[in-house]
């Protein structure tokens, strides 16, 4: 259903007006600038309707006919907060039904003019499949808003339906039902929205969670790598330690124990050693003792190299 404003004759709101406003002056004027802004409105020409009824305002202040003139101009424009604030000033004796009603009418405009804006559709099944839910669950969750308070300006205006005609009394009943579908369409997106809003969460916390253990298994293989480098450097490091003690030692082969001088000896004669004999004898005899030991110690090492070397 779309919902449209009420729009009465010229005659019918100067008359109205008359009613309901004190006789001035110069209303004279002030009814004959409405009747021409009425005229303009008739012919599409809002900006013309517009500057008469500022000026049919100068000459007949607070008349409510004025401001409901001017809030169909400014609808009209598209000019719909605007609008809002002249029916406000317009619900006034008979003309309240109408101004409830066609504040009504531009809170809906608004409201779906902003929805559009967001791309929200008319219809559920219009939901686009790639689009962010954030933004539009907020631009749903106001307008929504304002449908509410549409559906109280409609509500109102039936309550003061006395002045009503009853087809006016059946489209506003009518409007509260389109309202009401409107408002239920809007809830269903919303919750399509927010159940496509927690997948997306809920990935995007699944794929964090795949790149930190990600970070942890390559945090772990750099750190096996540099364990298994420094235990490398370690074995080339001993080994090269071992090869230069082993060269150290076969550069260093001890001479061959040389025989100790003999004193010539008359047969049947018992040889006697001086003590300066005695102290060389014992000399060598230490000597020999190093080299042996010596020997031994480059033994173990190349025993322990060509182990090292089968591992």
């Amino acid at each position: 259903m779309k919902i449209r404003l009420f729009s009465l004759p010229i005659f019918a709101l100067v008359a109205l007006s008359v009613l309901t406003s004190p006789v001035m002056a110069d209303e004279g004027a002030g009814r004959m600038l409405v009747r021409q802004a009425q005229q303009a409105l008739a012919e599409g020409d809002p900006d013309t309707a517009i500057a008469l009824i500022e000026q049919a305002r100068i000459e007949w202040p607070g008349a409510p006919v004025i401001a409901h003139t001017l809030a169909d101009a400014r609808y009209r424009q598209g000019d719909y907060a605007g609008a809002i604030l002249e029916y406000d000033k317009g619900m006034a004796g008979r003309l309240a039904f109408r101004a409830f009603f066609n504040k009504g009418v531009a809170l809906y405009a608004l409201a779906e003019r902003d929805l559009e804006s967001a791309g929200v559709p008319l219809d559920p099944a219009g939901l686009p499949a790639d689009v962010d839910p954030g933004p539009m669950i907020e631009a749903i969750d106001e307008g929504l808003k304002t449908l509410e308070y549409c559906r109280s300006q409609f509500l109102d205006a039936l309550v003061d339906q006395e002045n009503a005609l009853n087809s006016e009394s059946a489209s506003a009943r009518e409007s509260i039902a389109a309202i009401n579908q409107r408002m239920d369409d809007l809830r269903e997106m919303k919750e399509e929205l927010e159940k496509r809003q927690e997948d997306q969460e809920q990935q995007d916390n699944e794929e964090g969670e795949d790149d930190q253990e990600s970070d942890e298994e390559e945090s772990e293989d750099g750190e096996e790598q540099q364990d298994q480098q420094q235990d490398g450097e370690n074995q080339e490091q001993d080994s090269g330690e071992n090869e230069s003690e082993q060269q150290q030692g076969e550069g260093e082969q001890p001479e061959e124990p040389s025989e100790p001088q003999q004193t010539e000896s008359v047969p049947g004669q018992q040889t006697q050693l001086t003590p300066q004999e005695m102290v060389k004898l014992l000399e060598q005899l230490e000597e020999l003792e190093d080299r042996a030991r010596a020997l031994q110690r480059i033994r173990r090492a190349q025993q322990r190299t060509e182990v090292e070397r089968d591992w």
